[in-house]
């Protein structure tokens, strides 16, 4: 990835205050991040993951990683195999480069192949508590779901991008892409929403963090960023953001404008969209969507100590029968 590559260590610092119109103007034109096997598959052979060579192809892929990896972390393993080729549609070099990728970065970044607890991450819950990140399911007839970004509570004095990194990280790769596995395949929106945003709201090491990520290391394909209410910054910043895109996604980059009803000239389900987004679901309640993700996580952390005492046992009895 080259020199586009922020290290934990810099996006863990927050800024002194938001970005300024020199500082925009001086982001650097030869820092763009690498797209280039991002958009090369085959798509006139579909790839079918439940059939006989899809499995095969399958299994050979969890076969490449390591077995300490493999064996330790098991769920994990078979997330990010199954979720790398089927985005690379079944073509096994991409796929195994996208893993060995993914979990370099996720090493780097995140520390840990844990699983994410919700309710073990301070950070994320600040930003969605903040209403800065929202994430909105079925937002289209093919299932494809959403990561609704609120610019104007972006604050770069408290929040690290490596907090807004992370909690893309969960908020994609921990829900979407296994709750909605059609987005494996599919894809997501990212929604941009710039209303009220100013210059103080910016950090422009945010979309070069987040797109380095996508670029290389998530088996994520965005289907369409759109950009609500955009304001006069946008002429500035997305001359800047379109540094970190291959030329195909700069083309799914739409600016919406001032109207959010507009959205629905993009083939999205207006029922699914939050009236703040101009759409019609008014049960939509993102605060309380993340307390039943806490919930979720709290049982499987039950089932997952009742499945280790249980094997402990097992081998406790096998040993005392030997005896």
């Amino acid at each position: 990835m080259g020199n586009t590559e922020s290290s934990p260590e810099e996006l863990a610092k927050t800024k002194g205050g938001g970005e300024s119109f020199n500082s925009l103007l001086s982001s650097k034109s030869n820092e763009k991040a690498d797209w280039s096997t991002y958009d090369n598959d085959d798509s006139s052979v579909e790839f079918i993951l439940d059939s006989d060579d899809g499995q095969k192809r399958l299994q050979d892929l969890k076969d490449s990683v390591g077995a300490d990896l493999k064996e330790q972390y098991p769920e994990l393993v078979n997330f990010i195999c199954t979720a790398s080729l089927v985005f690379r549609n079944g073509d096994m070099n991409t796929a195994s480069q996208r893993v060995q990728n993914y979990l370099q970065w996720r090493q780097k970044y995140l520390g840990t192949y844990e699983k994410i607890i919700l309710e073990n991450e301070p950070e994320i819950l600040e930003i969605y508590n903040r209403n800065l990140f929202n994430v909105i399911e079925n937002v289209d007839a093919e299932g494809r779901c959403a990561v609704y970004i609120r610019l104007k509570y972006m604050d770069p004095t408290k929040i690290s991008p490596l907090s807004v990194l992370k909690t893309f990280h969960y908020s994609v790769m921990e829900r979407i892409m296994k709750d909605h596995p059609i987005c494996q395949k599919k894809g997501i929106y990212m929604i941009g929403d710039m209303g009220e945003a100013g210059f103080n709201n910016l950090d422009q090491r945010v979309p070069k963090a987040i797109m380095g990520a996508i670029s290389k290391n998530f088996p994520v394909r965005l289907h369409k960023i759109l950009m609500v209410r955009p304001i006069w910054i946008l002429n500035i910043i997305f001359p800047i953001v379109r540094l970190f895109l291959s030329a195909k996604l700069q083309d799914r980059i739409k600016i919406v404008g001032n109207d959010p009803k507009l959205l629905k000239d993009y083939d999205l389900s207006m029922s699914k969209l939050p009236e703040v987004l101009g759409g019609t679901n008014t049960t939509y309640d993102f605060q309380k969507r993340t307390k039943e993700w806490i919930e979720e996580e709290k049982k499987f952390i039950v089932k997952t100590n009742n499945n280790s005492n249980n094997k402990k046992a097992g081998k406790e009895e096998d040993t005392a029968k030997e005896s």
